[in-house]
């Protein structure tokens, strides 16, 4: 989204009228994201050092209801993994656990009619056997930031490395004690 903005606040054809352009583009995006959820087709970020197709899913423990908390654990899957940059070719996919706690705000568009943000850390296994330590947020809730999945990687392979992206929702289990998991697909590239 910001190339396109970039690219037409950059031409000078009716400057003022670009960038107006761009801005409401940009915000009907935005209304877009909030009031029917995550987009339909992952985002990619800026290429750098590997891009993934990732899958997850989180399990809450209790089922996450509007205004609680629970524990979290995620099991992630990456595959079809490419080096852009050519420094990590050996890491073609890889397997993930993580755990963490997740906080509901309240009811809204989210899954099962949650909105929550959850943070924890985990640990990558790699093709080759290498392994990262990550640590993850997860917000559903527009009124706390952009609903995203964000990754960081902490250790190991691909020290200081991270993505953030819009995931797919593909799979919410509700309950009526709440949300008890969710999962979701994304294209990841770790820079």
């Amino acid at each position: 989204m910001m190339h396109a903005i970039r690219m037409h606040t950059t031409r000078r054809f009716s400057g003022r009228v670009r960038r107006l352009s761009a801005w409401a583009g940009s915000v009907a995006l935005m209304a877009t994201v909030v009031v029917a959820g995550p987009a339909a087709v992952p985002a990619r970020a800026t290429q750098g050092d590997l891009a993934c197709e990732g899958q997850f899913t989180m399990a809450m423990s209790p089922a996450l209801k509007p205004g609680g908390s629970a524990s979290v654990n995620v099991s992630a899957t990456l595959a079809s993994c490419t080096s852009p940059d050519g420094n990590y070719p050996q890491l073609q996919s890889a397997t993930g656990q993580a755990s963490g706690t997740a906080t509901s705000s309240g009811t809204g568009k989210g899954p099962c009619g949650v909105l929550f943000t959850a943070q924890g850390t985990g640990t990558l296994t790699w093709s080759d056997k290498s392994t990262s330590t990550i640590a993850f947020t997860v917000n559903t809730d527009p009124t706390n930031g952009t609903v995203t999945f964000h990754c960081v990687i902490t250790g190991g392979a691909m020290n200081n490395d991270g993505d953030t992206v819009v995931p797919v929702i593909s799979n919410a289990q509700c309950c009526p004690g709440g949300l008890q998991s969710m999962s979701a697909h994304m294209a990841v590239d770790f820079a």
